[in-house]
């Protein structure tokens, strides 16, 4: 038996963890650079940011610790009876943060 720590199969999913965490931020860095140049070829500004986590409390949380006045975010709602045109994170922040909400599917 090997500790928890010392087991061949937590190290090498530890080591995926961390891959798959830097391609993440990559990635995030990477969109985050393209929508700031577009901003910038229409002689515009914006502020971007990115974080891991539970977006549901991410967001409120970041808008209110920074001053935010609006929020876009995108969405890929359902369209089914029981169920809202919007996903649960979009929800939550459109009715829980009172800043504008502008949301893009």
């Amino acid at each position: 038996m090997f500790p928890a720590e010392r087991h061949p199969r937590r190290r090498r999913s530890a080591r995926r963890d961390e891959r798959r965490d830097k391609i993440e931020r990559e990635a995030a860095d990477y969109l985050l650079s393209a929508a700031e140049e577009t901003a910038a070829e229409y002689d515009r500004g914006i502020d971007t940011d990115s974080a891991f986590g539970d977006p549901q409390r991410l967001i409120p949380d970041y808008a209110r610790e920074n001053a935010v006045d609006h929020i876009v975010m995108g969405v890929h709602g359902r369209a089914e009876e029981d169920r809202s045109l919007v996903g649960r994170v979009a929800e939550t922040v459109f009715f829980r943060f009172p800043v504008s909400v502008t949301t893009i599917r």
